[in-house]
């Protein structure tokens, strides 16, 4: 997967590919299903799976209880994303939605930092980590400014890729 593989950590050459269409990507594959239902369920699917790679360091812990709670935090943060990403596909993207639905993702990703358990190494924000030149940006937008950056241009992107013409809205 994009999303993955273009953590810093992993290859930071795919880090600006997956800041630019990674989430693109997994929209225009789940787009393709004609149900709500579809759609939500394959999105929790890559989401779960995203998650299970992104906190594999979790199972490094002596005791067997911690798969149980690998695998029900992977669910359990999945889910809200995959249902925010079906609502996203509903209806053609209109700038509004764009900003609106960037503004969504970004919230609910940074809530996940501050409510849950404090993981902030599932931040989209991380992408831009891939250079010094793009930690200044950090600087100046902090981390919920570098993740809508990331879905406001994953949603483009997406809208640009789904009408197969690459003009402003």
């Amino acid at each position: 997967s994009l999303l993955f593989l273009g953590r810093p950590s992993l290859y930071s050459w795919v880090s600006p590919f997956a800041a630019a269409f990674g989430y693109a990507a997994l929209w225009l594959s789940i787009s393709q299903e004609t149900t709500f239902k579809r759609r939500l369920f394959l999105g929790w699917g890559y989401f779960f799976v995203f998650v299970l790679l992104a906190t594999i360091w979790l199972i490094s812990h002596p005791f067997l209880y911690i798969y149980f709670t690998w695998v029900f935090l992977a669910a359990l943060f999945s889910f809200p994303f995959s249902l925010l990403s079906a609502f996203c596909l509903r209806k053609p993207l209109t700038p509004l939605s764009i900003l609106g639905f960037s503004l969504a993702f970004s919230f609910l990703e940074y809530s996940f930092t501050l409510l849950p358990c404090g993981f902030p190494f599932l931040s989209s924000a991380l992408y831009f980590s891939w250079s010094s030149s793009s930690l200044i940006l950090a600087s100046v937008l902090g981390e919920i400014g570098l993740s809508f950056l990331v879905f406001a241009t994953n949603l483009f992107a997406y809208h640009s890729l789904k009408n197969k013409r690459f003009t402003p809205l």
